[in-house]
């Protein structure tokens, strides 16, 4: 707390090549207003693997924060909400994050952990993980609302997102080299998720991130282990 470091894990897919290109493409423009960011994990855990999703959401978005997160959460059987304990690991099966720009983030039941960036004039598809990137996008020369420009990047990339991402935390150390992940980013992230929880106690109605309480602890359990 002195130092003001936030620790975080489950983020490496941002340093990750075929990501950090999709993110360029979707900066520059070229198809346009970036509306909605589309993610399919399938039916997964909040802590144990849902904060990938997350960071690649306030990773494309560009936004300062989230406004409210709405989420179907399933606790495991017998489980009772402890007030500001949350002793479980509970699995998500629908998401919608509503940022402070008007892009929407969802995060579906859907399988394939694939990612869709929808603009106002195409979009972008990343495929199997990473294994591959599609842009799709009006033919200028077709007046219709279908995509029938599509562009195929097979990604064949030499370091891993997590390689990546410990040698940006060496370059920052020896050579104070930025850093493509922010405190804020980080908080934000367990802002959302704790948000997707809260969503669900309250009866599925939208929660807003302002209202998430400090002292609120979710343990990220699974089998006498922690996430």
């Amino acid at each position: 707390k002195k130092k003001k470091i936030s620790l975080s894990y489950g983020v490496y897919r941002r340093y990750a090549e075929v990501y950090r290109n999709a993110k360029i493409i979707s900066d520059s423009g070229e198809l346009g207003d970036l509306k909605q960011i589309s993610i399919f994990f399938g039916n997964t855990y909040l802590l144990w693997n849902l904060t990938h999703a997350v960071d690649l959401l306030i990773f494309f978005s560009n936004a300062k924060t989230a406004i409210w997160a709405n989420g179907i959460v399933e606790f495991k059987k017998g489980f009772k909400v402890q007030k500001n304990l949350i002793d479980d690991d509970p699995i998500v099966k629908s998401a919608t994050i509503m940022f402070d720009n008007g892009i929407i983030g969802s995060i579906t039941s859907g399988g394939g952990l694939s990612v869709k960036l929808s603009f106002s004039k195409g979009e972008i598809e990343i495929g199997a993980d990473g294994t591959w990137l599609n842009i799709n996008k009006n033919n200028q020369n077709v007046k219709n609302p279908y995509y029938y420009d599509k562009r195929n990047i097979i990604s064949q990339p030499s370091k891993s997102g997590m390689q990546l991402s410990i040698e940006n935390l060496r370059d920052q150390i020896i050579s104070k080299k930025k850093s493509l992940i922010t405190n804020s980013d980080i908080l934000e992230g367990q802002r959302i998720l704790y948000s997707l929880v809260l969503s669900e106690i309250n009866n599925g109605s939208r929660f807003f991130l302002k209202d998430v309480p400090d002292e609120l602890v979710i343990t990220g359990k699974i089998n006498n282990k922690f996430a």
